[in-house]
């Protein structure tokens, strides 16, 4: 992979798949496993390390100056993943989409999961499958308004709490944080846009508008955004 170093023990525990989904994330934006700064390709080049607990295994990106890419053995990982996934298990974002015809609230939705994990760690390409055959469509990146998603809707008050809802499925319920224009824009059109794929990094706000386009780009071109107009609301929090 260009900027994207894998040492062959590496490249024998992850599947193509899912060294695919890793270097798209590099390229959009990742967060370095040894030193949490942000990195991107093939500005700061980024290695695969494989993170081991036992059986338990974890595929992540670090820069390739602060650590090569090989097997680290990590004692507790397991139990400290999990424990995190059971705090979160997606991110969401307020952001205005730059649509032909000038930019729309779009409500952006990004699962936390993970690669290469035994047990019960969820496939992160799952995601796209599951939402198109929920009524949402393949989004080619931010210039097109995506068609209708018949049934979803997203129910917001005032105290920041944010319901999302597919076709008689619960999809996200938490909070949002978002400017006054932005939820004023929503109201007044009664529907936003809503976004989703895996590798938005929703956890790291792009510099510039550019970036933004560019990330949703990437993930695009990996097959795995997916959107639609969806129904919006204000709910009365004291209900």
């Amino acid at each position: 992979m260009d900027g994207v170093l894998v040492a062959p023990e590496v490249a024998a525990l992850v599947s193509a798949e899912d060294l695919e989904l890793l270097r798209t994330d590099a390229v959009v934006s990742y967060s370095c496993v040894a030193c949490g700064e942000a990195g991107r390709v093939p500005q700061r080049p980024a290695a695969v390390v494989i993170l081991r607990d036992g059986l338990f295994s974890l595929a992540k990106l670090a820069h390739s100056g602060c650590a090569p890419s090989s097997v680290y053995d990590v004692p507790g990982l397991q139990a400290r993943v999990l424990a995190e996934a059971e705090a979160t298990t997606s991110r969401v974002a307020a952001a205005w989409l730059p649509v032909q015809g000038g930019p729309v609230p779009a409500l952006l939705f990004e699962p936390v999961t993970r690669a290469a994990v035994d047990g019960d760690g969820e496939r992160v390409d799952g995601l796209a499958s599951w939402m198109l055959a929920h009524g949402l469509h393949l989004v080619a990146g931010a210039a097109v308004e995506p068609p209708p998603a018949p049934g979803w809707t997203a129910a917001l008050d005032g105290a920041g709490g944010l319901i999302v809802t597919a076709p008689a499925e619960l999809v996200y319920d938490g909070t949002l944080t978002a400017d006054a224009s932005w939820r004023a824009a929503v109201a007044a059109r009664g529907s936003c846009v809503l976004i989703a794929g895996t590798g938005l990094a929703l956890d790291s706000a792009p510099a510039t508008a550019g970036e933004f386009v560019d990330r949703l780009a990437a993930v695009a071109a990996a097959g795995r955004l997916v959107g639609g107009v969806i129904t919006a609301r204000e709910t009365d929090p004291s209900r």
